[in-house]
């Protein structure tokens, strides 16, 4: 059975939020330089942390996923209206993958690919109801895609290994797709919600005993 490689756990840690990736770039462009500001972010408490570790924590892992963006891209981050700006977020986690960073120049271009014609196609719309409508589909579906394609175009050739019908790819799964069952109609409390943890860290178990990877 091949082994799989690590699993990038940074994004379920730090998760997707925009406010604070925009935090962390404001204070590269204000200070031209990604050590200072990572002085600068964790000096003033700019991530908001309860505590120092977690600074620490969260302004390693935003300060690693925005230094994959080029300086365009950090612009559009800072001040692009926020549909565009989270395209930018979800850009920088995409390229920090483990998967991503293993490719040369032309199959990481493939891997983007559905990045670069979501951008497009949110630059152009002129209703907000079609950026949100845009940016729903790239989360559900074209991200786990990107996902997808990175983990196979990654993978070592197999050219001397036999052929094992039983062996199947790793899929990536939106959370948002998750078969959570729980039979609470809302979470009016803290047990209520023990409770609706319990049920979606068993639906996520499920996936990944399945061989799958569940992107957020």
């Amino acid at each position: 059975m091949p082994v799989r490689p690590p699993y990038n756990l940074g994004f379920t840690a730090t998760s997707l939020r925009l406010e604070l990736a925009r935090v962390v770039a404001e204070a590269r462009a204000a200070t031209g330089d990604w050590e200072a500001a990572r002085e600068h972010v964790l000096t003033h408490n700019a991530l908001q942390a309860g505590s120092a570790s977690s600074a620490i924590r969260m302004e390693r892992e935003l300060r690693q996923r925005l230094r994959t963006l080029t300086d365009e891209h950090l612009r559009l981050l800072i001040s692009a209206p926020a549909d565009s700006a989270m395209a930018m977020a979800w850009l920088s986690v995409c390229k920090y993958s483990e998967e991503f960073k293993k490719l040369d120049r032309e199959r990481q271009a493939r891997v983007l690919a559905k990045s670069t014609e979501a951008r497009a196609t949110i630059t152009q719309a002129r209703f907000m109801a079609a950026i949100r409508d845009r940016i729903a589909r790239y989360h559900a579906q074209d991200y786990p895609a990107q996902l997808d394609l990175a983990a196979k175009l990654a993978a070592p050739s197999q050219i001397t290994e036999q052929p094992d019908s039983t062996r199947t790819e790793p899929r990536y799964v939106p959370v948002s797709g998750l078969k959570v069952s729980c039979r609470l109609p809302n979470i009016a409390s803290e047990a209520d919600l023990e409770e609706w943890l319990t049920s979606l860290r068993r639906a996520m178990v499920e996936e990944l005993l399945r061989g799958n990877r569940i992107s957020l």
